[in-house]
């Protein structure tokens, strides 16, 4: 540390001048950095407010049914954690949301997408927030219940699904919002119905 400080110290002016400028400008561009990320964690976070019904989407496909995430993974940056669970008193499961998909065919979008998981918070790439390619956006109810035969409940022996519970803590905030539900809607129910 010494000798560095006697190199530094016999360092013509200029030099010195050229060093404390590049220290300078790269610390200001951390700092403008973070400030960006901010800024775009807080539009996101304000955003999935405004847009509270549209966090879930529902398909049944393939005799499963599938609820989709895709609004909530576009505007990760303002999500902090999210959970879900099928009754409001155990809403337990991680969403995941930022959380690249092993599945994904595109490896070395794959490969970024662990990266910026990695990096930054829920996986928010600041340079490009709104990209969901490579990451998680849907679950199989079947895989969140395993204890239920059926999604309905077509008897009196199999719990009935009917709806899924969504509690998040935006970005910046201390605690959780109060649990979203989102029901099964009708449409999705007469198609299992009739499959």
């Amino acid at each position: 540390m010494i000798i560095q400080l006697k190199n530094f110290l016999k360092m013509s002016k200029f030099l010195k001048l050229f060093i404390v400028v590049i220290f300078i400008f790269t610390n200001l561009t951390n700092f403008l950095k973070a400030d960006e990320l901010k800024k775009l964690r807080k539009e996101h976070a304000e955003i999935l407010k405004q847009t509270e019904k549209n966090w879930i989407s529902w398909r049944y496909f393939n005799t499963r049914l599938m609820f989709y995430t895709t609004h909530l993974v576009s505007y990760r940056c303002g999500i902090e954690e999210a959970f879900y669970g099928t009754s409001e008193d155990k809403i337990d499961r991680d969403l995941e949301i930022g959380k690249p998909d092993e599945n994904y065919p595109d490896k070395p979008t794959l490969k970024i997408r662990k990266m910026v998981y990695e990096e930054n918070p829920s996986g928010c790439d600041p340079e490009e927030p709104l990209v969901s390619s490579g990451l998680i956006i849907s679950k199989y109810l079947d895989n969140v219940d395993e204890e239920s035969d059926s999604l309905i409940g077509l008897d009196e022996e199999t719990a009935s699904i009917e709806s899924i519970w969504i509690k998040i803590k935006y970005a910046y905030d201390k605690n959780f919002q109060k649990p979203m539900e989102f029901k099964i809607p009708k449409k999705v129910l007469r198609q299992i119905e009739a499959g």
